[in-house]
């Protein structure tokens, strides 16, 4: 018989935890929003982000919309 394949490691995803760190926490958080399976936070200070960190915790990484306005992608 076939193989399952493996289920992701748990260690390379994402935590609410350290998306919301990355993003600066949750006092930075204006409003979230999730659409077309990507999670969309509108930020009282964008410069309190931490792109880095945001990458890392990304499953599929991130993308700007607007300055004060982040998607991040699901996993590719």
């Amino acid at each position: 018989p076939a193989v399952p394949p493996e289920p992701p490691r748990v260690e390379r995803l994402p935590t609410a935890a350290a998306l919301l760190a990355a993003a600066g926490a949750r006092g930075n958080l204006a409003a979230a929003a999730r659409r077309a399976g990507r999670l969309c936070l509108t930020l009282l200070r964008p410069e309190q982000i931490d792109e880095a960190a945001l990458g890392r915790a990304a499953p599929g990484g991130f993308v700007r919309t607007a300055a004060d306005r982040i998607q991040i992608l699901p996993d590719r």
